[in-house]
Order: C-alpha cells, then structure tokens, then sequence
C-alpha cells in the first residue's frame, strides 16, 4: 500500500458515496496561553493499494501525538478498518477532542498501519500574536 496523503483538519467526514470532505487543513494553532486546550482536529489518511492481494482486508491505523522536544506522548487512537475487495483505496478519519497543549512548540503526530510506521505530520501550537 502507498500512503496518499496525510494531513491535520478542523474536520473530515466521508459522503453517502464514500468520498472525503475535509473542512479547513492546517498545521499552526494559536493559543493566547499555555496550557491550551484544543477542543477538535482531525487526522486524515488515505491509502492506495498497489495490488488486489491488499484488498479485502483488515487494517489498523494507531496515530499517536507527542510533544516534540521531550517524546512524551500526549494522546492516542487506533481505528479499523475493512475495505471491501472493490475499492482501490482506504480512508482513515482521527477525531481528537479537547487535548490539552502544555507548551508551545512543534507536536508530532505519528502514523502507523498495521504497527508499522508511515509517517510522521508536524503542528506548531505558536503564541497567538493579535492577543495582548
């Protein structure tokens, strides 16, 4: 399988026909002080299968986000899921609600499928300059 893209959003929903709609990409948060609490963002994947024998079945995408400097894990989630055999591609929406940012600075967020890593996106949690 090869990833398609990866991205943060304020929110992702699939259509009636499977399609993704993504509402406002972004990889800077604001905060006028730490610590902030975010109250949601999404974590969008897509993936390609490159051959049928991926098709069909079960995977499993843990995202995991870390504070940058120190590695330490702020939260995580898994989802799973089961394309049927048509498809030509998987779609993975992360929902994270209400995590708190303790400092400002650049958070990874960490990708894996199937416990393997994919890829690693950055946000920046930056001081919100236009607040005195």
């Amino acid at each position: 399988m090869k990833l398609n893209y990866a991205l943060t959003c304020d929110n992702a929903f699939t259509d009636e026909s499977g399609r993704i709609n993504i509402i406002q990409t972004f990889e800077n948060i604001k905060a006028s002080d730490v610590p902030a609490i975010h109250p949601k963002f999404t974590v969008i994947t897509n993936y390609l299968f490159e051959n049928d024998s991926e098709k069909g079945q079960e995977y499993t995408q843990l995202i995991e986000l870390f504070f940058h400097d120190s590695n330490e894990m702020i939260a995580s989630l898994s989802t799973k899921a089961t394309p049927p055999s048509a498809s030509t591609s998987i779609n993975f929406i992360g929902y994270f609600v209400g995590i708190k940012f303790e400092k400002y600075g650049i958070y990874d967020i960490k990708i894996k499928l199937n416990g393997g890593d994919v890829k690693t996106l950055s946000i920046v949690v930056e001081k919100d300059g236009n607040n005195k």
